[in-house]
């Protein structure tokens, strides 16, 4: 009898896993479209805003334009550049609420131009990128799409710092 047994439940979950449609984590994230550098943020302050009303999304001098292939081109100010990345997202995300892991790798700037300190540190910055959080439900005023790229804390004593881009929907 305990046999039976064993072998109902088995069966009971061998066809309930059968049942149930399991989407195959490609690792592969998607930051497709083209985002505009709003500002750089750190945890250990506190802001009113992100996308505060003085933002105007056409005079962001920096842009990022994902792409599917895993590629990417920026403009940091005067310089061209291009590059690729590659990540993961996290199991628990959603749709509104996508985030995970994601690397920048291969940045190549393709002009030179004068490039100035501020332009510097926002590269040294976006090479350092290790996690992302994209929502698309965002409390912004404007409407935008918000994506966070995440740089590591130099150290245990500093906030980390975040770049935040926002694309038009």
């Amino acid at each position: 009898m305990k046999t039976f047994v064993y072998i109902f439940l088995f069966l009971s979950i061998l066809w309930a896993c059968k049942k149930t449609d399991i989407q195959p984590n490609t690792n592969k994230i998607t930051l497709l479209g083209e985002w505009r550098y709003v500002g750089k943020f750190n945890t250990a302050a506190d802001y009113l805003c992100y996308v505060c009303p003085n933002f105007d999304y056409e005079k962001s001098i920096y842009k990022v334009i994902f792409k599917e292939d895993g590629s990417f081109d920026i403009r940091i100010n005067l310089l061209i550049g291009k590059g690729n990345y590659t990540g993961k997202p996290n199991v628990n995300a959603t749709a509104p609420l996508y985030y995970g892991d994601v690397s920048i790798t291969n940045l190549q700037i393709l002009n030179k131009p004068f490039e100035t300190e501020t332009d510097s540190e926002f590269q040294q910055r976006f090479r350092e990128v290790k996690s992302f959080y994209q929502s698309t439900k965002t409390d912004n005023p404007f409407g935008y799409d918000e994506l966070h790229l995440f740089v590591p804390a130099p150290n245990k004593y500093s906030g980390a710092d975040y770049l935040i881009f926002v694309r038009k929907k």
